[in-house]
């Protein structure tokens, strides 16, 4: 009979996608045995560079979203203790961000905390190690691309050496997108937006900081997805997935020459990513250019399984 005390849950609510993962430790699995996992696309963050506030649709989306959650953890057994959900941007930068994180907790009993960069940077981190080649997680720069911000971290001999949250998302990125298909001035405003804030980042990480480039997040898993042609997503062949830049330019092109319509037939794009995309190609097109990078290599797991080690880890200290 299962052992529930090792059952462990991890949200993270995202300024475009928020994720719930339960899993059991598992003494050969840092990141567990996965026994659930599903995700909601809610755009959270819409509108919230703009106005300073979430919407009210968004909170209304958002809401539900928590409240299945909170079914799921109850079918598979898992207690409000044994679980952590984690929000990064959008509930960073709104106002009104106290107003649904009470409600949220009214209704399901589900706290949310809000997390800073750095935090969120350390925790994806921790995540994408678990599931990354050691010869590549020795020394690489790892970007995370959110709805709302954009982590970078610069990893060398295995340690942190530093990290940065930059409010670079692709949901306030789509905003030049005037056109379906996008036109390449619009695609093109994208990435000098990005670039904007890559020569922000300061002298420190004007250098090309690793060999590696790696990607996490719903962005490149879905580029990657799409460079292998997945018609059905696999968490293994994600994970270490080497695109070169002229695959990365070849695939750029393909996704942009589509309508958004076009794009959402693609069994690799789901509902709610199909124009998003877009300016997460131009994010990632960005990224490649300023360090000059040749290649890209994706990883699946990020912020929500580091999440979930670093719970798991200390609740079951807390047990010692």
């Amino acid at each position: 009979m299962m052992d529930h005390d090792q059952r462990f849950a991890s949200i993270d609510i995202g300024s475009n996608t928020m994720r719930l993962r339960i899993a059991d430790q598992h003494p050969d699995h840092p990141i567990g045995q996965q026994i659930f996992y599903t995700h909601q696309v809610t755009r959270l963050g819409e509108g919230v560079r703009q106005n300073g506030r979430l919407s009210e649709a968004a909170i209304i989306r958002a809401r539900q979203c928590l409240r299945d959650f909170r079914q799921h953890l109850d079918e598979h057994q898992t207690p409000l203790s044994h679980l952590r959900a984690v929000a990064t941007a959008a509930l960073r930068l709104s106002d009104n961000a106290s107003e649904l994180c009470q409600q949220v907790e009214d209704e399901t009993g589900i706290t949310i905390h809000i997390i800073d960069g750095d935090t969120e940077a350390r925790l994806s981190l921790l995540g994408a190690t678990s599931a990354l080649d050691p010869a590549i997680a020795q020394a690489m720069l790892l970007f995370d691309i959110g709805g709302g911000s954009t982590e970078f971290i610069q990893v060398k001999a295995q340690q942190l050496v530093q990290a940065i949250s930059q409010p670079l998302g692709v949901v306030h990125t789509y905003r030049h997108a005037q056109s379906d298909p996008i036109s390449p001035p619009d695609y093109q405003a994208m990435v000098d937006d990005a670039l904007h804030y890559l020569h922000s980042l300061g002298t420190s990480w004007l250098e090309k900081p690793a060999n590696h480039l790696v990607g996490t997040a719903g962005t490149i898993t879905t580029l990657a997805a799409t460079y292998l042609n997945l018609n059905t997503y696999d968490v293994n062949q994600i994970n270490n997935c080497y695109i070169a830049l002229t695959d990365f330019y070849n695939l750029r092109d393909r996704l942009l020459q589509k309508s958004n319509a076009e794009r959402l037939v693609m069994p690799t794009i789901e509902k709610g990513r199909e124009d998003l995309i877009v300016a997460g190609l131009a994010i990632t097109e960005a990224v490649l250019t300023f360090w000059q990078f040749d290649h890209l290599i994706s990883v699946d797991a990020g912020l929500l399984e580091g999440n979930w080690i670093e719970w798991s880890h200390h609740q079951s200290l807390q047990h010692i």
